[in-house]
């Protein structure tokens, strides 16, 4: 998978708001589109970008 600007604009946007679901709400997404998509942009960098839990993503 190619990096694109949208993907890292998705961390952008759950970084800037601190909860996914905030995110996924901002950026017109569903919350299992904008999972599926940090996970292809984490398995392609080869590395965890997202650190889940329970109150706000990191």
């Amino acid at each position: 998978m190619k990096l694109e600007w949208e993907d890292l604009r998705l961390l952008e946007a759950i970084e800037r708001t601190g909860k996914v679901a905030a995110a996924a709400r901002e950026l017109g997404l569903s919350l299992s589109t904008l999972y599926r998509r940090v996970g292809l942009l984490e398995s392609s960098v080869g590395h965890v970008c997202l650190l889940r839990g329970a109150q706000a993503a990191r």
